[in-house]
């Protein structure tokens, strides 16, 4: 509500403007995140906007049913599965918080910079990293499995 004087508003001071939209933003995110429902649901929402609008999921979501349809042919042991979830979930995850990192970037700071460059460069190396290690668990875990099958194929 507008500071009141003599029945006229009077403009609200930066500080104070800036007081009212926290208390604002603040009422908004308490009642539109109440819920476990709602929580989930901007999860999935922001889950779906990232695999929607940056063509680096399409090659995660390629690797993803690759790595599950090899598991499942090789029918592989519950560990082999869990440690392809945890790799799989890993990946994912970098990626999600590379792709929040770059939106957040460009919204907030669209000029370059080098420095912010150096941040990005970091966030996308972390999302090699686990892609690295989530290739090299994939090949421990199912590579003997799969190099069996195949060879007993070929002779």
């Amino acid at each position: 509500m507008p500071d009141k004087h003599d029945g006229c508003e009077e403009p609200l001071s930066p500080d104070r403007r800036a007081e009212r939209e926290a208390e604002q933003a603040g009422r908004l995110w308490k009642k539109n995140r109440q819920t476990w429902a709602a929580k989930f649901g901007v999860a999935i929402s922001g889950l779906t906007w990232s695999v929607k609008n940056h063509n680096s999921f399409r090659v995660h979501i390629v690797a993803t049913f690759l790595a599950i349809a090899v598991a499942a042919g090789l029918r592989v042991e519950w560990w082999q599965w869990a440690a392809i979830v945890v790799v799989t979930g890993g990946v994912w995850t970098a990626e999600l918080l590379n792709t929040a990192i770059e939106t957040l970037v460009l919204v907030m700071h669209p000029q370059h910079d080098e420095r912010i460059g150096r941040a990005l460069d970091a966030a996308a190396a972390g999302v090699l990293v686990a892609s690295v290690t989530a290739i090299a668990v994939g090949l421990i875990v199912l590579g003997p499995d799969l190099y069996e099958r195949v060879w007993a194929f070929v002779k």
